[in-house]
């Protein structure tokens, strides 16, 4: 992926979040939903450490990182 000019890797688990948020822009999503949706047998991804990848795809966004935005009470949704 491109942010401006310089590129950036997005691991397998934040490329998945990422398609997965956007499928359905505005759409909230609880983290079970995510977490369940993103995992494969090789990757598992739990509600505790889909936090830290939330985070960490956030920070390879850089100016774009809005668009992965927190639903109090629910979870996370795509802004687009």
């Amino acid at each position: 992926m491109r942010r401006g000019k310089k590129p950036f890797k997005l691991s397998g688990v934040e490329w998945r979040i990422l398609k997965f948020l956007s499928s359905k822009p505005y759409h909230a999503f609880t983290p079970r939903c995510i977490a369940a949706a993103v995992t494969t047998e090789s990757q598992p991804v739990t509600e505790d450490t889909l936090r830290s990848h939330i985070t960490t795809l956030r920070e390879k966004l850089g100016l774009f990182a809005d668009y992965v935005q927190s639903v109090p009470c629910i979870g996370y949704r795509f802004k687009a």
